[in-house]
Parts: structure tokens; C-alpha cells; sequence
């Protein structure tokens, strides 16, 4: 076992927390793991993913700004091509309306072509490194950090604020 200077206690703290998180046998572990990390995305859904005008003001600028990185010829197709990827419970909370079963299946048929594709060729440049890439951008440089978010949090700050 290779251990990485100052640090030999590291092995057991990972193997600790690794006993603590996921308990049992360790043939059950993979399947402990969905369950637990499924109940955490159920819950996290519950808890963040609210029909109110937060989420529609956050879904909307996701959708403008993935819209300007497409031809305008396009862009009004992305709203309803998005939504198709989307979970019911987000569907609900940006206030978009769920797909028609025949653009859904369009979809993901799509994109199971392409990956079957991706399998073979590729698409873009090797190594596709982040400094290479061009910075896409909010609409005009047009954002704000104190504007994003779900509501309680702008509430919060007003109360911490006032």
C-alpha cells in the first residue's frame, strides 16, 4: 500500500468512513449505495425543486443562455427538447409542461444514436482541455451572482442585510 507522506492515517480514515456510510457486507455495497444516493436526490427534489418564481427565473436563464450557444435557427427548439430531459418534479417547479410522448421518444432516441456514434468517432479535439474552450457567457455579460439562486436564499440575505 502506497501512503502519501504525513498523511498514514489516511488509508483508515477512508476505510472508517467508507465502514460508517455503507454498512454490511461488502458484496452489498454497490446496491446500498444506489438506495442511499436515490433517497438523497428524492429528498434534495422535495426539499429545492418548488413550483415558485425562482425556479421559473432559474430555468429561464438556463434555457437563454444554452440558446446563445445555438444558430438562431435552433434556439426554439431547445425549451422543448430540454424539458424532454427533465425530471417531472422539475418539470413542474420551472413551470413547463411535460413533452409530448413523441418528442420525448425523438429524443432520446437522438441521443442514444449519438453515444453509439461517440462510441466510435469523436466529435471534438484530444485532450478537449478547459483552457482551450471558449468561455460561454451569460446573455451580454448580463448576471448577477446575488440574483441566482432559490428563494429562502434571497430572503435570508435581506434578513441578514435589514
Amino acid at each position: 500500500m502506497m501512503l502519501i507522506a504525513g498523511c498514514s492515517g489516511m488509508p483508515s480514515f477512508f476505510a472508517e468512513a467508507d465502514r460508517r456510510l455503507l454498512p454490511g457486507p461488502f458484496e452489498d455495497r454497490p446496491a446500498v449505495f444506489k438506495a442511499t444516493s436515490d433517497r438523497f436526490v428524492d429528498d434534495c427534489e422535495m426539499r429545492e425543486m418548488l413550483p415558485n418564481q425562482a425556479s421559473r427565473d432559474l430555468a429561464s436563464a438556463t434555457v437563454t443562455i444554452m440558446e446563445n450557444w445555438l444558430p438562431r435557427l435552433l434556439r426554439p427548439l431547445l425549451q422543448p427538447v430540454a424539458a424532454c430531459l427533465l425530471r417531472p418534479r422539475f418539470l413542474a417547479a420551472a413551470g413547463y409542461s411535460a413533452p409530448s410522448p413523441w418528442l420525448k421518444g425523438i429524443v432520446t432516441a437522438a441521443l442514444k444514436f449519438r453515444a453509439r456514434i461517440k462510441r466510435y468517432v469523436s466529435f471534438e479535439g484530444y485532450p478537449n482541455l478547459l483552457t482551450s474552450q471558449s468561455k460561454r457567457m451569460y446573455p451580454l455579460g448580463d448576471w448577477s451572482l446575488q440574483n441566482l439562486g432559490p428563494a429562502y436564499a434571497h430572503q435570508e440575505r435581506v434578513a441578514e442585510t435589514g
